[in-house]
């Protein structure tokens, strides 16, 4: 069994991208003029509490031009301090309590998010998960070529390599949980045991109530954490662990 957890709106404050893309320029690492496009991605994160059709596809197309022909362990060094520095500041703190008390029952936690693998791992080690799966880009003699190696970990593509990975760790699904924001990640959510949504936009709300899924609404402005129509995605270990 193992707690899969989507990144994007549901681990951290809108998109990891775009806070990535933020300290990028900062550094002068990419002009400011690209961090705009991913501006207007964060707020369709806010208004809409769901991402457009195609964002991840987009956005995975932008952050590949904008790493082709950079030096890999350059960006993972860039990569490895952003996460480092800036990650506290952008976790939503009532999902990362629900993964600690996996982690506390000894339950494998995975992160599962179209973005960068580079940006995935960092995240998945500096908070002690046990593995993550991402969107991969190609590297050639220690450069991006600004190609994918394989498919964009976003749909069926991310469920695709959760399965996989289950298959290798001997993970079994139906005993598992994952969580999400996201209409995209029904794949995922559907593949799994014991799915939660969070801060879920009316589509996806009414699909979680229609299957008796957990639904999770994470506290804003101090308010309490709510818990829709019955519904409660806190943890609910098997006798053994």
């Amino acid at each position: 069994m193992a707690a899969f957890f989507d990144l994007d709106n549901t681990l951290v404050r809108g998109s990891s991208l775009y806070h990535l893309a933020c300290d990028l320029v900062r550094k002068k690492v990419i002009p400011r003029r690209e961090v705009m496009r991913f501006a207007r991605q964060e707020m369709s994160f806010i208004v809409r509490r769901a991402e457009p059709e195609g964002v991840s596809t987009s956005a995975a197309a932008r952050a590949l031009a904008l790493v082709a022909g950079r030096s890999e362990d350059a960006m993972l060094a860039v990569t490895s301090e952003f996460v480092r520095k800036k990650l506290p500041s952008i976790l939503v703190p009532d999902v990362l309590d629900e993964l600690r008390r996996f982690q506390l029952h000894g339950i494998a936690t995975w992160l599962v998010t179209a973005s960068p693998i580079e940006l995935a791992s960092a995240i998945a080690g500096e908070l002690g998960m046990s593995g993550s799966i991402g969107t991969v880009s190609e590297v050639r003699d220690g450069h991006y070529t600004g190609n994918l190696v394989g498919a964009i970990a976003h749909g069926p593509g991310k469920v695709k390599l959760v399965i996989d990975q289950a298959a290798i760790h001997g993970l079994e699904l139906d005993m598992s949980w994952a969580y999400s924001d996201s209409i995209n990640d029904l794949p995922l959510l559907a593949s799994v045991g014991m799915p939660v949504v969070v801060n879920p936009n009316t589509q996806l709300l009414n699909i979680a109530k229609k299957n008796g899924w957990g639904v999770m609404e994470t506290a804003r402005r101090g308010a309490p954490v709510k818990r829709i129509a019955g519904h409660d995605p806190r943890v609910r270990y098997p006798a053994s662990a």
